[in-house]
């Protein structure tokens, strides 16, 4: 697993300044859980949902870099992607799961049921034939991370923010939440959301940019397109948008995420099935 740096990105932001977003206006019209257990389901006219769950599989592939003046490096995986019901200390939450098919590395995102805010973030993967594990978790006004192998801590860090914010999504699992948007002309959303790769929490707006058809490896559709950007400093460096289809179940068919020199990133959907529970 890479144990990322602090970029000095994050550090810019800091130092400038960042206005975070108040409360979030966005308030979901159907839970995710159902989402996944039902509607996914449905699509392969699966009635037991006790034992089955729906399964998204993406292509994403692009380029990211560590650092500002680290080498540029590319990627190209399959992702799938399954959700869970969890309990953890003592917050019920949404377990959102991300197994890159090709290689060991699972990313295990908590979500509260609540209102979707982000709880933690695990990444597990094996390199040279030891387990590593990275555990990051907002706490008050700290981000924190915990980088341990076989086991055994190895680094641990801290960052600082200037006030506890309260209402923060993850930016993975943020596309995936948004199945749930109210999906109409003006619709427009404030709020807060954190990039693992700065360990950084920025302000976000939520737009709705209107209707699309758009082809993926799972279809043609007619989609309704949302731009997530952040605000501030990091606006004209960033272009991120996402695509659902149209009809109902409004299921995430492509995503793009580019972020200055660090991130450039397509999600595309491959497919959609369903698999036994263990």
């Amino acid at each position: 697993m890479k144990r990322i740096s602090i970029s000095i990105l994050a550090i810019f932001l800091f130092l400038t300044g960042i206005t975070y977003a108040a409360s979030p206006q966005f308030e979901p019209d159907m839970t995710l859980f159902e989402f996944f257990k039902s509607e996914l389901l449905r699509e392969h006219q699966v009635s037991d949902v006790q034992n089955w769950r729906g399964v998204l599989v993406f292509r994403c592939w692009g380029k990211f870099r560590e650092g500002l003046f680290a080498k540029q490096r590319e990627f190209n995986n399959r992702i799938k992607v399954t959700i869970e019901e969890a309990t953890y200390q003592e917050t019920d939450v949404y377990l959102l799961k991300f197994f890159v098919i090709d290689t060991n590395k699972v990313t295990e995102t908590a979500i509260s049921k609540k209102n979707l805010n982000f709880v933690y973030r695990k990444t597990t993967d094996i390199l040279q034939g030891k387990r590593f594990e990275q555990m990051i978790t907002v706490i008050g006004k700290k981000i924190k991370c915990v980088t341990s192998a076989e086991g055994e801590i190895v680094e641990q860090k801290e960052v600082k923010m200037g006030k506890e914010i309260k209402d923060i999504y993850e930016s993975e699992a943020l596309p995936l939440v948004l199945v749930t948007f109210p999906f109409a002309p003006n619709a427009s959303y404030e709020t807060n959301v954190h990039f693992n790769f700065a360990y950084t929490i920025f302000p976000i707006r939520i737009d709705y940019q209107g209707r699309e058809t758009i082809s993926v490896p799972y279809g043609t559709f007619n989609s309704h397109k949302i731009r997530i950007n952040p605000t501030g400093v990091l606006a004209p460096f960033s272009r991120n948008y996402v695509w659902y289809r149209e009809t109902s179940p409004h299921y995430l068919l492509k995503a793009h995420r580019h972020i200055w020199i660090f991130l450039d990133e397509t999600w595309e959907l491959l497919s959609i099935g369903k698999e036994k529970k263990n």
